[in-house]
This record gives structure tokens, C-alpha cells and sequence, in this order.
């Protein structure tokens, strides 16, 4: 990824803008960010029993506020929000018309945004390895799990959480929650070149057509994107928290 400090537009449908931070590079108070939250997610925020998780969920959400501040023109705290059925989060009021979707993740230290004009999902994971592949892989296609199955032990970790990011980006992308399980559709769980998702049952929808790009935002994490095309350009950022203050 590259770093930049300046403002980014989106002209393109068919490009993705991405930007990923280290939450420990935050210079700001946690305490004073917490203002910057709507109270829906001050609630979330203090539902959280360690401070440690408390801390990575305020900074990951004022970051996602300063992002979308750039892209729509609209201040951070005049930003508003609205949830779909399931839950996922879209802009509202002053902000609504700039058009922008976008997707929030965050694992550990690091936090990761998708931004573009059409739905989107966007998911990172460590890569752990001595994790239970096999066994966590209940939740994914039979095929799915033969492949996991078949591949040698110290391939596993990475296959299972390159096809849980990817299969992640692509339940968020679709905005329908667990309404959707994972094992409904299949992903490919190795290779770094662009896959497409494949319906296994009809609890996945048939159209569109969800295409998945691998991510390595950082050495030891893994990620995806999910887009209803095949993306023309995805734009990569990473940077500190003093860029977007």
C-alpha cells in the first residue's frame, strides 16, 4: 500500500478506494475521540468489558468518520448514519447525496475502509498460525473443507482465513447478515488473483455476480474486498491517525 495525505474523489463506479490504519499510531486521546461518536456508538463503545477493545472500537470508528468527512464534505460530527434491515450502516442526511458505500473492519491493531459508489465488503484477519482450520471450517462449503483438508498442515491457517476474509467481505457486501451462511457459497482459499463467489444454494442470491481481491494490508494479516463487478482500479492507502486530523 502507499501512503498519501491528500484528499481522494471518485469519478469511476467501477474503482474502490481503500485505507488502513494502525490503531496504536492514533495519537489522539481515546477519551476525546469518544465525543466525536453518535450516541448509538457511545452505547457500543461502553458495552465492551476490556478498555483495550473499547479503545481499538473508538479509534476504528472516529477513523471511518474522518474518512467519509474527505470523500462527502460534510464535517465528522454532522456525519449521520442509518442501518439497512440487517444492520449495515449507510450515510444519511446531508451526507446521503454524495453516493458513497462503504465498509468498516478492524482485527487487533488494525483498521480497514472500503469506500466506492457501488456496494462493497471489506474484512481483515491475523493469520494465527497452530489455529484450528479444519474444525472452524465447519462453517464453510463441503468443498470448501476438502480443499482445507487435503492441503498440508502448515498451509492451512493461511487458506482458512484468506477464505473466512473472503467470504466475510462477501456476507457484508451483500448487507443480509447471517441470513446468509457461509456455507452457501464458495470461495477460492488459495491464490492472490481476483476469484468470483459461487452460489451453493439458494440462501445465496444468484445476481449479482460478487467478485473477491485478495489483501495483505500488513506482514501477518489477510483481507478481502468484495464488489458486484471486477474492480478497474482499487486505490490502496495506509497511513497514521495524524494524516486525517
Amino acid at each position: 500500500m502507499r501512503t498519501t495525505n491528500v484528499g481522494e474523489s471518485f469519478v469511476d463506479p467501477f474503482s474502490v478506494h481503500l485505507w488502513a490504519i494502525s490503531l496504536e499510531s492514533w495519537a489522539d486521546d481515546p477519551g476525546a475521540l469518544y465525543e466525536a461518536l453518535s450516541p448509538v456508538e457511545q452505547e457500543r463503545a461502553d458495552a465492551f468489558v476490556f478498555d483495550r477493545h473499547r479503545r481499538q472500537y473508538v479509534i476504528s470508528h472516529v477513523f471511518l468518520r474522518r474518512v467519509l468527512a474527505r470523500y462527502s464534505g460534510t464535517p465528522e460530527r454532522e456525519l449521520a448514519f442509518r442501518t439497512g434491515g440487517h444492520g449495515k450502516p449507510r450515510l444519511a442526511g446531508r451526507a446521503e447525496s454524495a453516493g458513497l458505500e462503504f465498509n468498516l473492519s478492524h482485527c487487533g491493531e488494525l483498521a480497514l475502509v472500503g469506500l466506492g459508489r457501488r456496494p462493497l465488503g471489506v474484512d481483515v484477519e491475523t493469520v494465527r498460525e497452530g489455529a484450528d482450520a479444519v474444525g472452524v471450517a465447519g462453517y464453510f462449503h463441503p468443498a470448501e473443507r476438502r480443499v482445507l483438508e487435503a492441503l498440508p498442515p502448515a498451509r492451512r491457517a493461511d487458506a482458512f482465513f484468506r477464505g473466512w476474509t473472503r467470504k466475510e467481505a462477501v456476507v457484508k457486501a451483500i448487507g443480509r447478515g447471517l441470513s446468509i451462511p457461509l456455507s452457501a457459497f464458495e470461495v477460492e482459499l488459495e491464490g492472490d488473483d481476483p476469484g468470483v463467489a459461487l452460489p451453493r444454494s439458494a440462501e445465496f442470491p444468484a445476481e449479482p455476480e460478487w467478485h473477491v481481491v485478495h489483501l495483505e494490508p500488513v506482514p501477518g494479516v489477510v483481507g478481502a474486498l468484495a464488489v458486484p463487478f471486477r474492480p478497474a482500479c482499487v486505490g490502496a492507502w495506509l497511513l497514521d491517525g495524524s494524516v486525517l486530523g
